[in-house]
């Protein structure tokens, strides 16, 4: 266990554990994430009550902390986690041994640990706030690295499609053709961006330790399957809109991706896995190594995964599909994360993150049910590669007030290639690039401005600017070329008032906070908006708290919106719904991209209840109603041009008896494409109407409903610990594309999100062994695009994983875990759709997978 502890007859060990209990179920406490909101305090305090409210045993020594006052602790976490936020700044280590936590080096003067958080996390400790110890009165959900590795996920894509709150469609690497409910259901580069709400995977923010990275791709995402689970240590998801915190696309929600701050010593484990029906066999290798020293500390991980594809004849329902047909991609990759922060002087705090991921994945699409994909079919790839680095300094310029000063620059380049064969020639090959850059510096100072009777009331004050830069092109294939960038400028402040504390004692309210929020940010040429937010956390009792917010969001249009190919189309007058027009007529029909689109604006608000009751130890429910009301959404106004010319919602959008010049201006401009569908030559004095198709601020939704989070934790004797958890969402989504037109159902209908979501587990822990069992439920769908509409059954699904680490002992055995894990133990399928053409998959891909059975082995070491 190394040396011995600076123990003496005269300085007696300071410890906290639960008596009745043993070391190795003290340890099995340890690893249970529970919710903490301590105040700041005397850090053998603060020590204290860790190890009264998990059960773990932490040894530390009166000298160690003797003078030193530790930062406010909220947020979820596991016991270690606890200890290492409240010691972050101390210069103590903590080191988790086979029965307890123990406390390692000297400490600081209480006067340098006042309200401090953790290095290298941009200033931020817990997602919904730029505030040190605030309330956060946003919904927030935690997933941490032990929960998406004990659940059998090999990379944060697959954590994040187990979440009910996000929806699978958009960019992700099992999302097929003919996906029609939205155009960004479309996999690009098989990466897995973040979908909250269903409302797009561009109106929900993804941060990396506090700050932004380029977006993926050409819709505005970021890819977290690029990011290595054995890098995290958490992923906080907060599904209420945030753009007074963070600015743009925060309509949704935001995610926040936490890395590993400080690890000693090696970490390797390897993992194999495959689906019982054929396709899909996955290997994994991760390591990771890491190094602390006085003051400062590194961690590196390596993460190699490889995953064959899984095709049409892998699967029963796949049989009218050409057996060659790919369902889901091949896959490699490579990932690498680097972390280091080193205190400069006492004051000073230097950190860093660096990533790097290279991924290439490969898909065929034969267009004949039977034949080689040679004779009629698309053959395509995927390679991105992208990296960022992220310095900041945290500047300490008072014992309570703090400076932090964060630059980014980060590359996301996913470049793309299609091969068309007809009759054994490739008859159109394409390449392209969807490259993305940023660039981000940002200032911020936050700290106390004065004493309340619930607490300090403290603000956070500071601006920026950020730089996107997108190029679209294409060195094969069809004209493209998108070279544009954004400038952002942006200013923000936050303010936290706790108006009354439980340390009061007052009757009929043991807590009340407010928090207020604003931003500013000028989008050069776009727009200027300003965001507000306010929130309220309310506890009658202790074990009652009730939090509120509203405020406003947007999503800034992207460069790819923007600046994309325009079309350009002629069509006969009567293909448009133009009975009453000559025969020989002909109406011209623009898409595509728009240089004047605004940005789109949401109003949210949230109300939940949560319920911890003392008399009931480990029990914790949380229920949350949330209401977004998202306008001027960007959008194709027109649902089916075939009544363009005879629908009176699309009047606006029709110029009839166009001039000759208006015409001919539009075919003979070169952002735009023209093509003749008429089979006629082209007689611009023949063009009865101009319908304007492209993308443009017209479409409003109103998204609403409920989650619900249920989570026990039961100890008993001898037994080991038991945890029940529950993640219950429902959702109703209706939307309107033009007004006057009226709203339609989108939750719940074919390749949009379900109404209902949900995720149960049972989870077992005693000693080195542990056990765990998952439900899974996708609700149905109704499928309305043909007259008479037809129901898509939704799925409910097990999983089943055991674990069991090595802790005594000698030689290489010492500390492995083996880990298996069993997803969808009945192999449920998904049910079978119409298709209107023969490559189109049977099912409903981005709700509904079709990986089945699948069976996984993980041996993990630590060395």
């Amino acid at each position: 266990m190394g040396s011995r502890l600076p123990f003496n007859s005269l300085e007696a060990v300071v410890y906290a554990s639960v008596a009745v209990l043993s070391p190795a179920t003290l340890l099995a406490q340890s690893d249970i994430v529970l919710r903490f909101d301590m105040p700041s305090q005397p850090l053998d305090r603060a020590l204290r009550q860790v190890a009264r409210q998990t059960g773990a045993e932490i040894m530390f020594t009166p000298n160690q902390v003797a003078g030193v006052l530790a930062p406010r602790l909220t947020g979820e976490m596991t016991a270690i986690q606890a200890v290492e936020h409240v010691i972050a700044t101390t210069g103590l280590v903590a080191e988790k041994s086979a029965s307890a936590i123990v406390i390692r080096g000297g400490g600081r003067p209480a006067a340098e640990n006042s309200g401090q958080d953790v290095p290298g996390t941009g200033g931020i400790i817990v997602t919904g706030s730029r505030i040190r110890g605030a309330a956060v009165a946003s919904p927030t959900t935690v997933m941490t690295r032990d929960d998406i590795r004990r659940a059998g996920q090999s990379n944060l894509g697959e954590a994040m499609r187990s979440l009910p709150q996000n929806f699978n469609g958009g960019q992700n690497p099992g999302v097929g053709m003919g996906t029609g409910g939205s155009t960004d259901n479309i996999n690009v580069s098989s990466g897995a961006t973040f979908n909250l709400r269903g409302i797009g995977q561009d109106a929900t923010l993804t941060l990396l330790n506090g700050h932004r990275v380029a977006y993926n791709a050409a819709n505005q995402g970021v890819d977290v399957s690029a990011i290595s689970v054995a890098a995290i240590e958490r992923m906080e998801v907060v599904s209420d809109g945030s753009s007074a915190l963070y600015g743009s696309d925060a309509v949704g929600g935001v995610v926040n991706i936490i890395l590993r701050r400080d690890f000693e010593g090696v970490w390797t484990s390897a993992r194999l896995g495959t689906s019982t029906d054929g396709g899909g066999f996955q290997q994994q290798y991760s390591v990771v190594g890491g190094k602390t020293w006085n003051g400062g500390g590194l961690i590196a991980t390596y993460d190699f995964g490889r995953d064959t594809a899984i095709k049409a004849d892998h699967r029963s329902y796949g049989s009218d599909l050409n057996p060659d047909q790919t369902l889901v991609p091949f896959m490699r990759r490579h990932s690498a994360i680097v972390s280091a922060h080193q205190e400069v002087f006492s004051d000073l705090d230097f950190s860093v993150d660096a990533t790097f991921n290279a991924r290439r994945s490969h898909y065929k699409t034969p267009l004949n049910p039977v034949g080689p994909l040679s004779d009629f079919g698309l053959s395509g790839f995927g390679n991105s590669t992208s990296y960022s680095i992220a310095p900041s300094l945290n500047y300490r310029f008072t014992p309570d007030w703090r400076l932090t000063l964060l630059g980014v620059y980060g590359e996301d380049k996913s470049r793309y290639g299609s091969d068309l064969f007809v009759a054994g020639t490739n008859i159109s090959p394409t390449r392209g690039c969807y490259c993305n850059t940023l660039i981000n510096a940002d200032l911020s100072v936050e700290g106390p401005i004065a004493q309340l009777p619930g607490g300090a009331a403290r603000l956070a004050v500071g601006g920026g600017y950020r730089e996107i830069g997108f190029h679209a092109f294409r060195t094969q294939g069809s004209a493209q070329s998108v070279n544009e960038q954004q400038n952002v400028y942006y200013a923000f402040g936050e303010l936290y008032l706790p108006i009354v504390s439980k340390d009061q004692n007052l009757e009929g309210i043991s807590s009340f906070s407010l928090s207020g929020a604003l931003r500013y940010e000028n989008y050069a040429g776009i727009d200027q908006i300003v965001t507000p937010k306010v929130g309220l956390v309310y506890a009658p009792v202790a074990d009652i708290r009730f939090k509120a917010t509203w405020g406003k969001s947007f999503r800034a249009p992207t460069l790819y919106q923007q600046y994309a190919v325009q079309y350009a189309s002629l069509y006969p007058a009567a293909s448009l719904g133009g009975s009453s027009f000559p025969s020989n007529s002909s109406a011209l029909l623009l898409d595509g991209a728009n240089t004047d689109l605004k940005s789109e604006r949401a109003t949210s608000w949230t109300v939940t209840a949560e319920i911890t009751p003392a008399s009931w130890s480990g029990f914790h429910a949380e229920l949350s109603y949330y209401h977004i009301d998202y306008r001027d959404r960007v959008a194709a106004p027109i649902s089916g041009i075939q009544s363009a010319l005879v629908n009176q919602a699309y009047r606006q959008l029709v110029t009839y008896a166009p001039t000759l010049d208006a015409v001919t201006g539009i075919v003979a401009n070169p952002a735009y494409i023209f093509s003749d569908y008429t089979g006629s030559a082209f007689d611009p004095s023949a063009v009865v109407a101009i319908v304007d198709n492209r993308s443009r601020n017209i479409a409003r939704q109103i998204i609403q409903g409920v989650d619900l989070l249920l989570r026990y934790k039961m100890e008993i004797a001898r037994s080991g610990a038991f945890t029940v958890q529950g993640n219950i969402t429902y959702l109703d989504s209706k939307q309107r594309l033009v007004p006057g037109e009226e709203a339609q159902d989108i939750a719940g209908v074919i390749f949009y999100p379900p109404h209902v979501r949900g995720r149960a587990s049972l989870l077992w822990d005693k000693g080195p062994m542990s056990l765990a069992a998952y439900v899974n439920y996708v609700g149905g769908l109704s499928d309305e695009r043909a007259a008479a509409a037809t129901r898509v059954s939704g799925m409910t699904t097990l999983d089943l994983s055991a674990a069991y680490k090595v802790e005594a002992g000698a030689g290489v055995l010492r500390d492995m875990e083996i880990l298996v894990s069993l997803q969808n133990i009945g192999n449920k399928k998904p049910d079978l759709i119409r298709t209107s053409a023969s490559y189109f998959p049977p099912y409903d891909s981005t709700n509904y997978s079709p990986v089945g059975r699948f069976v996984s082995l993980t041996i993990s070491k630590s060395w």
